[in-house]
């Protein structure tokens, strides 16, 4: 059997295992919500874009 992916994607999140990539997620979400004509603050980009790590203090 044959795989096609056609209309479709794959993610890896490595950001810190391979190298370091966060000043690429930032410059990629921001040029998305600009697209879409998102205004997000500071804070409102770390509660809803950043992934949460082990120090997260709250349930998910």
């Amino acid at each position: 059997m044959i795989w096609s992916m056609k209309n479709g994607g794959v993610i890896f999140d490595f950001n810190g295992t391979l190298f370091w990539d966060s000043e690429f997620q930032e410059t990629a979400w921001d040029k998305y919500l600009l697209s879409h004509q998102l205004n997000l603050t500071l804070a409102q980009e770390k509660e809803y874009i950043h992934g949460r790590n082990n120090t997260c203090d709250r349930p998910l």
